[in-house]
């Protein structure tokens, strides 16, 4: 297992802790009956892009994003049943020689015991107009869940966070910190 990887699966299941803190969720809680949640992980939903060499400060920044709400439907389909998922973003840059970017992130799927059963990655292009710093951005994804009803796929979460850097991590670590 890379760097990389042993530091997204960690970050992922911590991440999943807060997200079911956040949500008001435990392992214990009742049978779910309804549509799996899709939160934002809090230590993924932000990420900071800059230029080769520079100190990871925030007057470095050169570009940034961030996650700030998801939406989810759930219909039966063949084979199980499917989760639509909607995320929202805000980008924005700091010099119009940016033009664009593209911003990769992860979905993973955790089950009521908070284990980890499949994660995938997606990347969003992002191109910003002549005179515009910051700028919406919107992706959806489909989830397809091997149950029968849209109650037991209840049973599951849907976590979704950027792919991050070592360095990126820490950096969102310190802004969180800042903000407390």
């Amino acid at each position: 297992m890379t760097r990389m990887a042993f530091a997204t699966r960690a970050t992922l299941a911590t991440a999943f802790l807060s997200a079911l803190l956040v949500a008001g969720c435990t392992a214990d809680s009742a049978k779910p009956e309804s549509c799996p949640d899709a939160l934002i992980m809090p230590e993924l939903n932000s990420i900071a892009l800059f230029p080769p060499g520079a100190e990871h400060k925030m007057q470095n920044v050169q570009l940034g994003a961030k996650m700030i709400a998801t939406s989810r439907s759930c219909e039966v389909a063949k084979g199980g049943v499917a989760v639509d998922v909607t995320i929202q973003l805000t980008v924005a840059r700091s010099s119009l020689e940016i033009r664009q970017t593209e911003l990769t992130y992860v979905v993973a799927v955790v089950d009521i015991n908070r284990t980890i059963l499949n994660e995938q990655r997606f990347t969003l292009p992002v191109v910003f107009t002549a005179n515009e710093n910051f700028r919406p951005a919107v992706d959806k994804f489909t989830v397809r869940l091997p149950v029968k009803s849209v109650a037991a796929a209840g049973a599951y979460g849907i976590l979704v966070g950027f792919q991050l850097t070592p360095e990126q991590l820490e950096f969102n670590r310190m802004l969180q910190q800042q903000q407390q």
